[in-house]
């Protein structure tokens, strides 16, 4: 499902070193300097938009009285519709803020609805507005949560196909499986194996194509260390599923001995994805088409070299 993030990044430009209005949630050095990361509420985005001087700011360490945490220049917010953005831009402080709010909010849970996808997640709940009538400024409240349960409502039960293509008229028992991934602070790169299971009683031989897909929140850089070949003919995210090939090594994948519910695995060690921005592989693995190609010379699969 597609993720959302109602959130700012730090403002960028002239401010690292110095805490400031605009940067709400900060971290500050030994010697008290601001970090130059951090993220925003919403309701302090739209707070910022709006030009209203909140009174919550010494509750987050700023000094309202100090000029250098007081509201400077314009906040103006700016729409994509082609990439359903909004944000906000400061054009005397040169700052930029992504934000989120109910127009792009209510695109993408259309979206979401029309594909039948599900459903929506977003970083964090305590980051949801409301404008407070009282006080006259935004707050936390329940604005988006609203506008995603509104657009959701009617919605169809959600797909939950493994695969959308056209499958193959023949194909074989073969289990797909990334196992044995890395815990903790060790969990860098991402690197499991990937075992292949023939659950049949035909000798897979070596140089059969093998391919699977996995989802599209996971970048399209899946490479592997064993002889494979992986590759992701597949790209972008006009489709559901990213599609994988590659061949088996000069090994065979034996059918079990006299019992198709066994069978026969071979590992193989693969590396997915490089990017430092992935964290996580999604998607279904539990079917494989593997067509054989006879004319390569076969040997046993035992274990492919990581």
């Amino acid at each position: 499902m597609p993720t959302v993030f109602p959130r700012l990044r730090t403002e960028l430009g002239r401010i690292y070193g110095r805490l400031v209005a605009g940067n709400l949630w900060h971290d500050s050095t030994a010697a008290g300097d601001e970090v130059p990361s951090g993220v925003n509420p919403m309701w302090h985005a739209k707070n910022l938009e709006n030009g209203i001087t909140p009174d919550y700011l010494e509750a987050y360490g700023l000094d309202p009285s100090d000029p250098k945490n007081q509201l400077t220049g314009v906040y103006d917010r700016h729409y994509d519709a082609t990439l359903v953005a909004p944000w906000l831009w400061n054009d005397r402080k040169k700052v930029f803020l992504t934000t989120e709010d109910e127009e792009s909010l209510t695109t993408k849970v259309k979206y979401v609805k029309d594909k039948g996808i599900g459903g929506v997640m977003f970083w964090e709940m305590a980051g949801d507005y409301a404008l407070d009538q009282s006080s006259g400024q935004y707050f936390m409240g329940t604005t988006m949560v609203d506008t995603i349960d509104s657009g959701l409502k009617g919605a169809a039960p959600y797909g939950n196909t493994k695969a959308t293509g056209t499958r193959p008229a023949n194909v074989l028992d073969v289990g797909v499986e990334l196992t044995g991934f890395a815990l903790g602070e060790a969990n860098y790169p991402i690197n499991p194996g990937i075992r292949l299971t023939n659950r049949t009683a035909q000798q897979i031989p070596s140089g059969a194509r093998i391919e699977f897909g996995y989802g599209t929140s996971a970048p399209g850089s899946m490479v592997d260390q064993s002889g494979l070949g992986l590759r992701v003919p597949q790209q972008g995210h006009r489709t559901e599923r990213r599609r994988v090939e590659g061949r088996l090594p000069a090994r065979v994948l034996h059918p079990a001995p006299g019992d198709r519910r066994t069978g026969h695995s071979g590992a193989a060690g693969a590396v997915l994805p490089a990017d430092r921005d992935a964290v996580r592989l999604q998607g279904h693995l539990r079917r494989a088409d593997i067509r054989p190609v006879s004319r390569l010379p076969a040997r046993p699969l035992i274990q492919t070299a990581v």
